[in-house]
Parts: structure tokens; sequence; C-alpha cells
């Protein structure tokens, strides 16, 4: 079974191919801005690569949120454009828990503490524990914040990746007296393939969603208008 996974929620965006076993192919896309642009043509050509069909796809695994409220709804538009027909169908992934995979190589850390800009002067996060494979064990479910609250969120030593936690680096030794690590150069933003991933587990578990029912996780209302902060990436 081959799972497209789609990945807009950040501005490392992107699109793979995973098959099970391995990942086919992936296409990323560095511009939230450009994800509605260009992440269906780079759909097209893994699909053209390998000669696969929309219909022949297991699934189409979408990252729901949270993260950008248009990055969020780029991404689950064109899912359910794709899944319209319920051939293949959809599942839905935590943008957070496909970081949290994306951020572990086996750090010696009590958990893994996913962080992506909500902009506001606040973070959105998890607290995922390092025990399952697929880190789909949550210490603590997702979550929007002020970084000071971090402090009694997480305990022990923590492994942190994301563009919030990029944002507070410097304030984060205060946030978390438990102690912590930067994930590895190249791991530290989600990305398409944990999506894929983790879309295919859910697939064989038969965690399909109705695309006419599928929904955004968002964590807050949007907001029109919100005052620049710390950490604003626009």
């Amino acid at each position: 079974m081959i799972v497209l996974g789609i990945e807009t929620c950040s501005p490392s965006g992107g699109a793979a191919l995973f098959d099970g076993d391995r990942v086919l192919a992936a296409q990323s896309v560095q511009s939230s801005r450009a994800h509605s642009r260009l992440i269906l043509p780079a759909i097209r050509r893994m699909l053209g690569e390998f000669s696969i069909r929309p219909a022949d796809l297991g699934a189409v695994a979408v990252s729901q949120g949270p993260g950008s409220f248009t990055g969020v709804r780029v991404g689950l538009t064109l899912g359910k454009a794709l899944c319209e027909n319920g051939s293949p169908p959809l599942v839905l992934v935590s943008t957070l828990h496909a970081l949290a995979l994306r951020s572990y190589s086996g750090e010696q850390v009590d958990c893994v503490v996913p962080l992506l800009n909500a902009r506001r002067g606040e973070i959105y996060g998890a607290v995922y524990s390092v025990r399952d494979a697929l880190l789909g064990e949550r210490i603590l479910e997702d979550f929007v914040c002020a970084p000071a609250d971090l402090e009694g969120r997480v305990t022990g030593r923590a492994l942190v990746s994301g563009e919030g936690a990029r944002a507070w680096r410097n304030e984060l030794p205060t946030f978390l007296p438990g102690g912590f690590i930067e994930a590895r150069k190249g791991r530290l933003d989600p990305s398409a393939e944990e999506v894929a991933i983790i879309g295919h587990k859910l697939a064989e578990s038969q965690h399909f969603v109705d695309p006419a029912r599928a929904e955004p996780v968002y964590l807050r209302p949007a907001s029109v208008s919100t005052p620049k902060q710390k950490g604003d990436a626009g």
C-alpha cells in the first residue's frame, strides 16, 4: 500500500510517497506562500514518476494542524479534493505528531516536545513519550500557550524542535528547568515524509475520515488581524 503524505501547515511543506518500508519520493516547498501553487504540481510529478493514479493510492494523509491557518486550509482542501469520491480514502495526521517523529532519532531524553509558532507571543505544542517507535503516545495533548507556561507542562529532559523552539531558544532554559536539547539539523521542522509514515499506520488500522466531515485543528479561533510580537513569522 502506497500512501501520499501532504504537509502545508508550516513553511517547510511538501508531499511524499511511502510504501510501508521506505519513502519512495519526496518534494519540498520552502515557502508557505507558495504551497497552494506548488504542492499539486509536485504531487502530479511524483505520481507520474511511478505511474500511479490517485485512485491507486492506499490513502492520502494530510497534516491537519495546528499551524498556519492558511496552510492548514490549503492542505485539507487539497486532500479533500483528491479523496472526494472516497478513493483513495483520507486520513488526518497531527502536525505536532509528524514533527515529533521527525525530531527524534534516539536521543537520551525523557520526552519529545514539538513547538510551532502560534503568533501572538504563543506557541503550539505537545509532549510525546519516546517509548513508542512511531511516537504515538502523547504525555500531554496538543495545546497553545505562552512559552513561559511550558514549565508547568514539561517534566524531565526534553528534545525540542520546530519554529516555536527557535523563536524562543534563549528563554527555553528558564521555561524548561529539567533541561533540553534541540533536534538535529534537518529534523527541526515538520515533513511530508513523516505525515506519510504516520498516515500509513493509520490507514492500516482503517482510521479513515469522511472528506466531507474532515476538519482542521486550529486550537484557537482565527483572527483577522494580530499585532506582530516576538516569534511572529508572518
